[in-house]
């Protein structure tokens, strides 16, 4: 497996502590999202975008319980939904609404389910159509329990519209 390259070398947990820029999730609803919302029973999140690096989105997760799948260890599931809309917001966030069209991760570690862990998140590439976005699930010391790549669909106007009509019947 290829080596996995953070687009910055200093702890995650210290560049998160530093970015006062705490933004919610910028798409439509989220406040009703299983991984976001404030009624989300898997996590508390907390995001933040960083000060220095452009795209760089930080992130502050507690797992709760019920996001458990190995004895004392967070589900692969929940991480991988919450690397998908983590992605999602960065993608949102730097003006390209989008959806996830392929989601690839790979489990390096097992991740403690009692401990708070940080995401690092960063678009990496853009063309016309697609967006390709970047994401590590840390812990304070940049140590990396999942990496994954994922490449978005940038949504057109009308397909977009379509969205914020489905909304507001």
């Amino acid at each position: 497996m290829k080596k996995f390259l953070l687009p910055f070398e200093d702890s995650i947990k210290e560049r998160f502590d530093q970015s006062e820029n705490l933004i919610n999730p910028p798409f439509p609803n989220w406040q009703k999202s299983f991984v976001s919302g404030s009624a989300s029973p898997l996590f508390k999140v907390d995001h933040r975008i960083d000060s220095a690096i452009e795209n760089l989105l930080l992130t502050q997760v507690e797992f709760k319980p019920s996001a458990e799948g190995p004895p004392a260890h967070v589900h692969g599931g929940a991480s991988a939904a919450l690397i998908d809309e983590t992605m999602g917001v960065i993608a949102w966030h730097s003006k390209h609404p989008s959806v996830t069209e392929n989601l690839n991760l790979n489990f390096v570690k097992a991740l403690p389910l009692n401990q708070t862990a940080y995401l690092a998140t960063w678009i990496s590439q853009i063309d016309q159509k697609n967006i390709q976005v970047q994401c590590a699930i840390l812990s304070a010391k940049n140590v990396i329990f999942v990496s994954g790549v994922g490449l978005f669909h940038q949504l057109s106007k009308e397909q977009l519209e379509r969205f914020k009509n489905l909304m507001n019947p």
